[in-house]
């Protein structure tokens, strides 16, 4: 169905969502006032980067500005099957609350004695020496399980966060002062929407999705020690380019 269409007509178009171009519809319509049916249209965007990780069901993916997402898949969405690391790929997703915006990923209340900060004193092969503000020094051993933002050098103020004994485990390593790091109270708790006043203060909306890993019972008025991950995405199609 279509409306005798000219080039500079205000139209509505009708499509069998995001997977196809094709209309069904295209009507022309007043430009004032735009109907209602035009603001409630889901809207659709693509990101296409390069997977640098896979964890189950999430892609951790770099787009070409250099930003980083992970991209959530489930039976609802249509993908190639052969997806790994190191693929160029193009996600199609719609647009939902919490879409482009950074999740917590690890969250501790402060004091728990598996998230504590510390200056690196020197580096053992593939070990951390880590010693604590009270004079205490950790083993921090190094491998593919370990994540951190940026090379780390002896002098350098970390943040260490583990679930896990002994110290020999894998651990995850932060520098102090990474914009991701966050420590702060929580000032309300609306749905997934956790508000954190750091100790500027300084108000954000930080994110909760399945991946969250909650190391302690948290509730508004608790100060937190957490890390956030890329834009948590949830996937209509993910396809190689």
């Amino acid at each position: 169905m279509r409306d005798n269409v000219a080039v500079g007509d205000y139209v509505v178009a009708r499509f069998d969502g995001s997977s196809s171009a094709y209309a069904t519809s295209i009507m022309r319509r007043s430009i004032s006032p735009a109907p209602p049916m035009v603001a409630a249209l889901p809207q659709s965007h693509t990101i296409e980067g390069i997977v640098h990780r896979q964890v189950g069901n999430d892609y951790e993916i770099k787009d070409i500005s250099g930003k980083e997402y992970r991209l959530h898949v489930d039976s609802t969405t249509k993908r190639d099957g052969n997806i790994t690391v190191g693929d160029r790929v193009m996600a199609v997703t719609s647009s939902v609350p919490a879409a482009g915006l950074p999740y917590l990923t690890n969250v501790y209340r402060y004091g728990n004695p598996y998230a504590f900060q510390g200056e690196v004193v020197r580096i053992d092969d593939e070990r951390y020496i880590i010693r604590d503000a009270m004079g205490r020094e950790t083993r921090i051993r190094v491998d593919d399980l370990n994540r951190y933002n940026s090379p780390i050098r002896p002098g350098d103020r970390v943040i260490v966060m583990t679930g896990r004994l002994p110290s020999e485990s894998p651990y995850y390593v932060y520098k102090i002062g990474d914009p991701r790091f966050f420590q702060g109270d929580v000032v309300r708790i609306d749905g997934t929407c956790y508000t954190i006043r750091d100790l500027s203060g300084r108000e954000t909306c930080l994110y909760t999705n399945p991946a969250t890993v909650w190391n302690d019972q948290i509730v508004a008025g608790d100060r937190i020690i957490a890390y956030t991950g890329p834009p948590f995405v949830h996937v209509d199609q993910l396809a190689k380019r």
